[in-house]
């Protein structure tokens, strides 16, 4: 008996401690941040301007801009939760054979962006972004699509639940990040300590602009059924890409198709506000 007692004891022990450093720890479990950033020109990306902004709290961001042509749309990106803006430069080679405008920026902390992630911090990075594209670039929120990616969803999500804009595109996204710790650590009691919340289907049902999810049927982190039901919460217009795809690559997987729905969905977005006009 007091062998059994021991061993529970040591066991318990060993399971608060776990418990505790993921608690102590879960911001690093969330957030992988790269800090080196090379310039634009420094690898072969042209016309595209090295930018900074400060958001209300006076966090110095810095992003990539690639000005749109006259009377294109722009689309502003939020990245996922690793990396930095280099690893997303592909995206400014397609806007730029679309014909449009696009703002990669990193949120705090990552690349030559100032702070540390959090949160709320984010969602004001995401408030910073679009105030610089409105006041300082004059591009109008019936020219803007909001386009995010895994955890970048929420930050377009909260920022298309509170400001106007012609859509809102997300890629692999979760309903919130309780529901998908969860299910990614059924054996943790996240409800007890997680911080951040990202409740994206909430947020989902107060956008009042066309959406597109995208999400890949093989997505071994946001599982499948996340786009599926975040799709039935949000409003319309609404679309539904599903590919087969893993979660890191969906751009590579998709092809054609994906860009294909990525040209279709703009150029409806951008019918939908002459519609409403």
């Amino acid at each position: 008996m007091k062998l059994a007692l021991h061993l529970i004891l040591i066991l318990t022990i060993g399971y608060l401690s776990i418990v505790v450093f993921f608690a102590i720890l879960q911001n690093r479990l969330i957030y992988y941040p790269v800090r080196l950033l090379p310039s634009p020109d420094s690898i072969g990306i042209r016309q595209v301007k090295e930018i900074f902004f400060q958001t209300k709290d006076g966090v110095k961001l810095c992003g990539w801009f690639l000005v749109p042509p006259e009377g294109a749309p722009c689309l502003l990106h939020f990245n996922g939760n690793a990396g930095n803006i280099a690893g997303r430069s592909h995206l400014l080679e397609m806007a730029r054979s679309n014909g449009w405008g696009l703002l990669l920026f990193d949120y705090r902390g990552y690349g030559k962006s100032e702070g540390a992630p959090r949160e709320s911090g984010l969602y004001l990075d995401a408030q910073a972004a679009w105030d610089w594209l409105n006041l300082q670039k004059g591009i109008i929120p019936q020219k803007l699509i909001l386009w995010g990616e895994s955890l970048g969803c929420s930050m377009a999500l909260d920022l298309a639940s509170k400001q106007p804009s012609a859509g809102l595109a997300l890629e692999a996204p979760f309903t919130s990040l309780m529901e998908l710790s969860k299910e990614l650590y059924p054996w943790l009691p996240v409800s007890l300590f997680l911080r951040s919340r990202f409740n994206n289907q909430e947020k989902i049902k107060q956008v009042q602009a066309p959406i597109l999810i995208i999400h890949g049927r093989r997505d071994e982190i946001v599982p499948f059924q996340h786009g599926k039901i975040l799709f039935e919460s949000a409003p319309g217009p609404k679309y539904f890409l599903a590919l087969n795809s893993s979660h890191n690559d969906i751009f590579d997987s998709g092809g054609d198709v994906y860009q294909e729905e990525i040209r279709k969905f703009v150029k409806s977005c951008l019918a939908e506000v002459l519609h409403r006009q």
